[in-house]
């Protein structure tokens, strides 16, 4: 095959190769675009993941405080509650004493009338 050259002295095949490269480069700019693309939508996912992750954790925070409060306060309320019943116990058995020794007094009492 003969080479012919054109007016800027290229062969057609150089010319061929030029133009082949030309459009290889240009879709490996365009591929190259469409990566960045890609990446700068891949960060800002991430970049938004980020921020609700840290806004849940915000939120679980505010919750174990609020959950630390709520059984303080459940604490609290059963401490008073087992005080209360222990006063209640307590005059419970000072009064089943009172009456026991009425009991006892009344079973003397029957006794020496018999």
């Amino acid at each position: 095959m003969q080479l012919t050259r054109n007016r800027f002295g290229k062969t057609r095949k150089a010319l061929a190769t030029s133009v082949v490269a030309a459009l290889l480069v240009s879709g490996i700019g365009a591929s190259s675009a469409h990566a960045d693309a890609a990446t700068d939508a891949a960060i800002a996912d991430v970049k938004t993941s980020v921020t609700t992750v840290n806004d849940n954790v915000k939120l679980l925070a505010a919750q174990v405080t609020t959950l630390q409060a709520a059984v303080a306060t459940l604490i609290d309320s059963f401490g008073d509650q087992l005080n209360e019943i222990l006063a209640t116990q307590a005059t419970l058995i000072a009064t089943l004493a009172k009456i026991q020794a009425q009991i006892t007094a009344m079973q003397k009492a029957s006794a020496k009338k018999k």
